[in-house]
């Protein structure tokens, strides 16, 4: 469903900006980058976007890390997967449903 890539970094805390290049270069053009002993870290075309994309991240590791015995899709159903939900409206529409849903008052989020 991603284009992601990983920081294989000690710095788990960005404390300069020689830290925070080298995350930007990790991150190259993808959707995602897996701090390593950190976490994710998305980015979109708006806050948005990057959000919807940073919750359906987590949903997706939390399955994987819950299956037991689970064996991952092929690279076909990959591509497939993400030629469908992989696009910047899913990840903007996952935001606007978790306002819609779970925030009492959306209004606070929006102008």
């Amino acid at each position: 469903m991603f284009d992601q890539s990983l920081f294989d970094d000690e710095e788990v805390e960005v404390l300069t900006t020689a830290g925070g290049q080298r995350i930007a270069e990790s991150l190259g053009g993808s959707k995602l980058c897996i701090l390593r002993n950190h976490g994710f870290l998305t980015v979109g075309g708006s806050v948005e976007e990057a959000v919807g994309w940073f919750v359906l991240a987590e949903r997706a590791a939390e399955v994987h890390v819950k299956s037991p015995n689970a064996i991952p899709i092929s690279d076909e159903g990959a591509k497939i997967a993400a030629s469908t939900l992989g696009i910047a409206e899913v990840g903007w529409r996952v935001f606007h449903w978790l306002a819609r849903d779970l925030v009492p008052d959306p209004s606070v989020l929006f102008d």
